[in-house]
């Protein structure tokens, strides 16, 4: 008989030999009962009357929350015995060589688990904005001659300009330390302002010791751009995203590049009764809570 005939007749006669074979084992009962003839333990078909996430009379789906935890259990428990009953039928097969109950244990632990029910989530932090206080007529009104009542200032500066010594004598807004405090708790802050430097740097000195709010970023009047014979801001300059930046100003021209970006502040000069800086603390949180200061301010502007 030529080879090819004589291997096709031998693989015939194995295939048939191993047909006989699984027959036998399955009248002898070795292979248990098929798949669809096996008991399903109660705990799968019944949940417990505790699980607020279904009814004690509903049925539980297949896909249901309870029934996928019950059938990892069911796995767990039952992996090893069933590897050590093959093992035992079959001593030279490899099929159940590798631990496969740890990867059922892996599969049904709460971490890794698909079916583990939702973790709670972190509320989201709002996002980081950038808040630009001018100085003068905002923050607080200064002059260089003594006031009439020399009491009534609530710091003096000394600058230099132009090789003359002077003496600034400044009032604060009310409510200044504190609103200058709450922002540096919400937002980075710049106090920008359209003055030289030789007199800003003392007076933002002052107002940093006074309300403890720590070192200050400061841009002064040669950060400034000339528009139309005035100074204006441009908001691009100071490197944030321009929806996530509001300026506070008591002159509106110095937006005009970015008028959505600006929270007009009516003028202070020496008002001891001005309550303008604790009227805007409720905009403050808003702008901190809000997806983009944009939004607020908006809202602000239409009197909410």
């Amino acid at each position: 008989m030529p080879p090819l005939y004589a291997a096709h007749d031998a693989g015939a006669g194995y295939c048939s030999w191993q047909q006989q074979l699984t027959t036998e084992r399955r009248e002898k009962g070795q292979w248990g009962k098929a798949p669809a003839e096996r008991a399903v333990p109660s705990f799968v078909t019944q949940a417990p009357r505790s699980d607020p996430v279904s009814s004690p009379a509903a049925p539980i789906s297949a896909h249901s929350s309870v029934y996928g935890a019950a059938y990892d259990k069911y796995k767990v428990d039952h992996a090893d015995s069933a590897a050590q009953a093959y093992q035992q039928q079959y001593p030279s097969s490899q099929h159940y060589s590798y631990d496969y109950s740890q990867t059922y244990a892996r599969a049904a632990s709460p971490q890794l688990s698909p079916r583990s029910p939702r973790q709670a989530i972190a509320p989201r932090a709002p996002r980081r904005k950038t808040v630009i206080l001018d100085m003068d007529e905002t923050l607080i009104h200064s002059v260089f001659e003594p006031p009439v009542y020399p009491a009534r200032a609530d710091f003096q500066c000394p600058m230099t300009m132009d090789g003359q010594d002077y003496i600034t004598y400044v009032h604060k807004r009310p409510g200044c330390e504190e609103f200058l405090r709450r922002c540096v708790q919400l937002f980075d802050v710049i106090i920008w302002t359209a003055s030289l430097e030789c007199y800003a740097k003392g007076v933002i000195d002052e107002l940093e010791r006074l309300s403890g709010c720590g070192r200050l970023r400061r841009m002064f009047r040669e950060s400034c751009t000339r528009h139309n014979g005035s100074y204006i801001k441009e908001l691009t300059k100071i490197g944030a995203a321009i929806e996530d930046v509001a300026i506070f100003d008591n002159s509106p021209h110095v937006a005009v590049l970015n008028p959505r970006n600006l929270v007009h502040v009516k003028n202070f000069y020496d008002d001891r009764n001005d309550r303008e800086l604790y009227e805007l603390m409720p905009l403050l949180d808003r702008l901190w809570q809000g997806d983009h200061a944009l939004e607020a301010i908006a809202g602000h502007k239409r009197g909410y």
